[in-house]
């Protein structure tokens, strides 16, 4: 069977007001968990270069070759940036890009910190939404506020990289979390897409005694443990986007109300068997692969989920719907962010070139290739989606009014301790309670 793209199945919705703010991802740039080294050095042949203009004149005056590090979540055989790089030396022959990453959140981080902290020749670097602050705070990231590329970037994502008035940081890439779900699967089934919680609920159970999985992660990998249960923890921030600042000032405890029947009701979810049976010990794109054969129903993640289903190819109509969120009606309010940042580290010897790098990469022409690569959307002015993209099925979405991912406010100390909970109270092994005291303990360490 061919394969079909439906577009996004989307009923009249009563809106709440909130406005669309932009901030991990992925990872916040979400990939698999393997540790991986890549350097990649773009080279282009003298045949293959462009005439002299005065752009290129301009930056070749000095004739010395430059090599600059940076440190990405992003880089993959296919590294998304390699593109635009190798375009790059057309224009700054003498700049080579030295490219290193680590696609594990929590890795990454570490790493990152040691090096920044070290001074350890970092140029240009990936930043993740909930360390913004954090390098700010500690004068890692050098101020961009002043620089002319930043009228290429849309007046929200830039938003979301202010502080104090003040940018350190350009916006990479946004995202969104929804639902992925087998068309073909619920019409077989004979159900509608889902409007609110009940009616989600009612679709797993249906899906469940039709002997099909509803839900599948790869939980192995620690950060994909938020999605299956994103539902309960967007609730929060729909209902207090400012909920994780007050963890932090104190205001509100992970002991308190709010949090503790938060987990209950994870732990209750957890004990209703829509979720794949074997979440924990699945890593890598096995929730993917286990989708795109038909094995799974549907996939709680982020548009981001399209690079490996494209790989996959899967033989059935695939459509994508909003989250629904527990006592939420049938508004609809989703997660969006600005998933990736890109900053320059204060401690670089290269700053005029890294300037002139950050510069490319923010022109339309080199976003758009960026985003391509990723499967999302570009807070660069006049980037469009690929028609016939798996991502082309988000575009409804942003149109709603969002809130930001939680993780991305949340604290990472906080957030990593979260994950880790998750995974012993899928298994078992931790109740609600001894997760938010563990949570709390987390928090308080950091206050000290």
């Amino acid at each position: 069977m061919k394969k079909k793209i439906l577009a996004i199945v989307m009923t009249a919705v009563c809106l709440v007001g909130m406005s669309a703010c932009g901030d991990k991802q992925t990872p916040s740039a979400p990939a698999d968990s393997d540790t991986q080294n890549v350097s990649e050095s773009t080279e282009t042949s003298e045949n293959e270069q462009e005439p002299e203009t005065a752009e290129t004149s301009e930056a070749s005056k000095t004739g010395e070759a430059v090599e600059l590090n940076y440190y990405t979540w992003r880089y993959s055989d296919a590294f998304p940036d390699k593109t635009v790089f190798e375009s790059m030396k057309s224009v700054y022959p003498d700049i080579t890009m030295n490219v290193t990453g680590n696609h594990d959140s929590d890795a990454y981080l570490q790493q990152q910190r040691v090096r920044l902290l070290g001074k350890d020749g970092l140029d240009i670097m990936s930043v993740t939404p909930q360390a913004y602050k954090e390098y700010v705070e500690a004068d890692y990231l050098l101020e961009l506020t002043d620089q002319p590329f930043l009228e290429n970037f849309t007046k929200a994502s830039l938003d979301s990289v202010t502080i104090d008035g003040k940018i350190y940081a350009v916006p990479t890439a946004i995202n969104l979390i929804g639902v992925w779900y087998n068309v073909d699967l619920f019409e077989e089934l004979g159900l509608e897409v889902p409007t609110n919680w009940d009616d989600f609920l009612n679709a797993c159970e249906v899906i469940k005694q039709s002997g099909v999985t509803p839900l599948c992660n790869s939980g192995k990998d620690g950060w994909t443990m938020e999605f299956d249960i994103y539902p309960f923890m967007h609730k929060l921030m729909v209902e207090d986007p400012d909920i994780f600042a007050k963890v932090d000032n104190g205001e509100i405890k992970y002991t308190d109300p709010v949090f503790l029947d938060t987990f209950k009701a994870i732990d209750k979810f957890y004990k209703m068997g829509y979720i794949h049976p074997d979440l924990v010990s699945l890593a890598g794109d096995a929730s993917t692969d286990m989708f795109a054969k038909g094995e799974v129903a549907m996939v709680i993640q982020g548009d981001w989920f399209a690079n490996g289903l494209s790989e996959k190819d899967p033989q059935f109509t695939v459509g994508v719907f909003p989250l629904p969120a527990p006592e939420q009606g049938d508004k609809i309010v989703v997660p969006l962010t600005v998933g990736s940042y890109d900053a320059i580290a204060s401690s670089s010897e290269h700053v005029e070139e890294s300037l002139q790098v950050m510069e490319y990469m923010s022109r339309p022409e080199n976003a758009k290739s960026m985003v391509t690569e990723l499967n999302a959307f570009s807070p660069v002015l006049n980037v469009d989606v690929e028609e016939g993209s798996y991502l082309k099925l988000w575009e409804p979405l942003i149109e709603y009014d969002g809130v930001d991912f939680f993780y991305s406010r949340q604290d990472t100390g906080a957030n990593s301790e979260f994950l880790s909970c998750l995974q012993s109270m899928y298994l078992g092994e931790m109740t609600p309670e001894e997760m938010a005291e563990n949570m709390q303990a987390v928090q308080d360490k950091k206050e000290q």
